[in-house]
């Protein structure tokens, strides 16, 4: 499972330093980086994308991470400007199901102070070592977390209470006439087009996890071809069958939702 890192620096320079460090390691294969972004906090307090840190496919998760962040920190709209020139303008809701935890998210706002910066990363690591040696050596101050994706496990939650919804409807329907029956047809209605949406959200999310995971894979296979030992090699390809067990896990949860909706429809 990948990690998020913060590291944060007392000024915009040492962020872009440390995002120059961040490419280096990945090349060293000391880890695997798979998107990240400077954000900067200027003397008002306001925080913006400062630049982004490309690796691979374009990273949704760094984009939620970020756009979050941002939200959470008190970014202008007009300055929070991410890739293809979107805002990235969020809120804990948009990164909860990240899995980043509010201890994280009140660490990163204690310690990114007026004027300074910090690098937003996601990367797969075996050792903190290599990160943390290199970032301290900047100056900057590193935060990780966990990612872990409770979007599947959500989405599946919200289909099985919505079809108990339509059992118990449908129920009350069979002993039901005149108005009080309409009334529950209409309410039947409703719960039925939101399975729709939940089902559409979950394929929507199906692909997501594939595309993502695949870009992840090829990363590291890129690394593992041309790691300098036949032991970094071999830890890089135990990271890539994680990843792969990962998006079977995830697209089983994903497909269970999209069945149990399509059943509650039936």
């Amino acid at each position: 499972m990948s990690k998020f890192v913060v590291v944060i620096f007392a000024d915009a320079a040492g962020a872009e330093a440390a995002s120059r460090v961040l490419k280096e390691l990945h090349a060293e294969t000391s880890l695997t980086l798979h998107g990240a972004a400077v954000i900067r906090k200027d003397a008002q307090s306001d925080v913006a994308v400062s630049d982004r840190v490309e690796a691979g496919l374009p990273n949704a998760a760094i984009g939620a991470l970020v756009g979050g962040l941002i939200g959470l920190l008190g970014g202008p709209v007009g300055l929070a400007l991410g890739a293809g020139g979107g805002a990235w303008i969020g809120s804990w809701r948009d990164i909860s199901h990240l899995g980043v935890g509010a201890d994280f998210v009140e660490q990163v706002t204690r310690e990114l102070k007026p004027g300074g910066a910090a690098l937003v990363a996601e990367v797969d690591e075996e050792e903190v070592a290599p990160l943390d040696e290199r970032m301290e050596a900047l100056g900057g101050v590193v935060i990780r977390e966990w990612r872990a994706d409770f979007a599947e496990s959500q989405l599946l939650k919200e289909a099985a209470g919505r079809k108990m919804e339509v059992t118990h409807l449908r129920q009350e329907m069979s002993g039901a006439d005149g108005a009080r029956r309409a009334r529950l047809g209409r309410r039947l209605e409703e719960a039925q087009a939101t399975l729709a949406r939940i089902e559409e959200r979950a394929r929507a999310k199906l692909d997501e996890v594939r595309a993502e995971t695949d870009a992840r894979i090829r990363a590291m296979q890129e690394q593992a071809a041309s790691a300098r030992s036949a032991d970094r090699k071999t830890r890089i390809e135990q990271r890539i069958d994680e990843a792969r067990r990962e998006r079977e896990q995830r697209a089983a949860l994903l497909e269970q939702t999209m069945d149990l909706a399509r059943s509650a429809r039936a």
